[in-house]
C-alpha cells in the first residue's frame, strides 16, 4: 500500500533515492541569494535556553551552518569555472547539497524564538488547516514526533503546505535533503533532528528534544509562511 501522504519519508515519496537530484527553483531562491551568506541569528546564542543551550546553538550556527555556506560558495565557484557540462556535473551536485543544507538551516533558525516569545500554537487559517488534517493540534504533535523519530539523529522533520490540494502535511527527510519536488509540498516549519542540534541538553534523544521544541516555535513566522504559500497558490 502507498504510504500516508503525511507519513512520507524522502525515499518513500520518490521510491528511488537519493532525493537530491536537481535544484527546486522555488525553495532555493526564496531564502538564498548567491553568493551565499550566513545570515545573523534572529536572537542571541543563549536565548533558546532551556530547550537548546548556548553551546549547542553556537556550534550548530558558527560551525555546522557556516561550513555549509563556505561549501556552497566553493561549489558555485567551481561550477562557474567548469568549461563543459561534464565538468559542471560534480560541482553542481555539491552546490545542490550545500545550498539545500543552507536553506534548511535558515528556515530552522527562523522557525524558532526565545521562550516567552515562541511557543503556544498556530492561529487562524493555519490552526484550522492543522485541525482539519490531523484532528487536533495535539494529534499533529504526536505525528510530528513520530516522523522526527524516523528521521533520527541524521535528518529533518517538516510541516509543509501542499498547494495543489490546499492542505498541510508532515514529512521527514534524511541527511540534509529537502522535501522532494515530486511531493509538491513547500516547507513552512523545519526542525533539524541531527544530534548536533540538541546534543548538550538532549544527547541522542530526539523524543525529548521534540517534546521541548514546542516551547520555542515561532508560530508567527510559520503562520506567515503558510499564508504566503497559500496566496501564491491562488487559494483564498
Amino acid at each position: 500500500a502507498a504510504p500516508s501522504r503525511r507519513l512520507a519519508g524522502c525515499e518513500e515519496v520518490t521510491r528511488t533515492p537519493p532525493c537530491q537530484r536537481h535544484f527546486h527553483p522555488i525553495r532555493l531562491t526564496n531564502l538564498i541569494i548567491m553568493p551565499f551568506v550566513l545570515p545573523p541569528l534572529p536572537y542571541g546564542v543563549g536565548d533558546l535556553v532551556p530547550v537548546i543551550d548556548a553551546s549547542a546553538v553556537n556550534m550548530h550556527y558558527n560551525t555546522v551552518h557556516a561550513d555549509w555556506v563556505s561549501k556552497a560558495n566553493l561549489a558555485e565557484a567551481d561550477y562557474n569555472a567548469a568549461a563543459t557540462p561534464t565538468e559542471q556535473a560534480e560541482p553542481l551536485g555539491r552546490l545542490y547539497k550545500a545550498a539545500a543544507a543552507h536553506y534548511s538551516h535558515v528556515m530552522y533558525w527562523t522557525s524558532l524564538a526565545p521562550v516567552g516569545l515562541g511557543g503556544g500554537g498556530p492561529t487562524g487559517q493555519l490552526a484550522s488547516a492543522i485541525n482539519s488534517e490531523f484532528g487536533s493540534f495535539a494529534q499533529f504533535q504526536v505525528e510530528f514526533k513520530a516522523l522526527a523519530l524516523r528521521a533520527g539523529v541524521v535528518g529533518w522533520v517538516w510541516l509543509a503546505y501542499e498547494p495543489a490540494v490546499n492542505r498541510v502535511g508532515i514529512y521527514f527527510t534524511r541527511n540534509n535533503d529537502l522535501i522532494p519536488e515530486e511531493a509538491n509540498a513547500e516547507g513552512i516549519l523545519a526542525i533539524d533532528t541531527w544530534e548536533h542540534a540538541h546534543w548538550s541538553v538532549h544527547p541522542g534523544n530526539v523524543a525529548t528534544y521534540i517534546d521541548d521544541i514546542w516551547q520555542i516555535i515561532n508560530w508567527g513566522e510559520v503562520n506567515n509562511r503558510y499564508q504566503t504559500a497559500k496566496t501564491a497558490a491562488g487559494w483564498p
